[in-house]
Formats: C-alpha cells, structure tokens, sequence
C-alpha cells in the first residue's frame, strides 16, 4: 500500500488488477481491518466498501486478504458500523457519501 495515498492494488480472478483506497481501519480480536472502495468504479455502478483483513507476510511487508468467513465478516462489519455511529464527523455524510458501506455479495470479492 502506498502510505501516501491510503492506495493498494490486488488482482481478480482474471488477473487484472484492481486499486482500492482505503477509507478506515479498525482492530476486532487483535487483528487489524481496513474498510476499502474502489478507487475507480464501474461507470454506473454503486461503489461499495468491502473488507480486508492486514496481514504479515515473513519479510515484515503487509498485505490484505478479503474476508470471506460470514461469521468473521459480520463481527467486523458491527464494529465498523459503530465505529462510524461514534465517528459522525467521519468525513462522509450518509445522505450524500457515494459509498454503500458493506456489500452482502462476496462474488465480487479481489
């Protein structure tokens, strides 16, 4: 990730490559999360925010691994959610943000 920009690159299933930005991180259980969109979304479609679990990989360099355990993803999405409700001065209005915070669809999934 670039430290600058909040910015991290991961590839689809088709190997293409894919920016996010990060938008939050929270600590659930000792263990480190990032709330992340798309930097540039579909032309038309919602830009979601999705969940990316920080890990190490031997070398000390971190690394985001999409959440995909339903009763992982939920105990984190609660925290991100009261972690906003606590944040109201988070930066995004919810009327007018262009965010859908969570996405229930994990097809999508980098």
């Amino acid at each position: 990730m670039t430290e600058e920009t909040g910015v991290f690159t991961l590839l689809d299933d088709e190997g293409n490559e894919i920016d996010f930005q990060v938008l939050d991180s929270i600590v659930v259980d000792d263990v480190e999360y990032v709330l992340a969109a798309l930097v540039e979304p579909e032309e038309g479609e919602e830009n979601y925010a999705y969940v990316f679990r920080v890990e190490e990989d031997e070398d000390g360099e971190e690394f985001f691994v999409a959440v995909d355990d339903d009763e992982e993803f939920e105990r984190v999405e609660t925290a991100f959610r009261l972690h906003l409700e606590d944040h109201e001065d988070y930066g995004f209005d919810e009327d007018e943000d262009d965010y859908d915070y969570f996405e229930d669809d994990e097809d999508d999934e980098a």
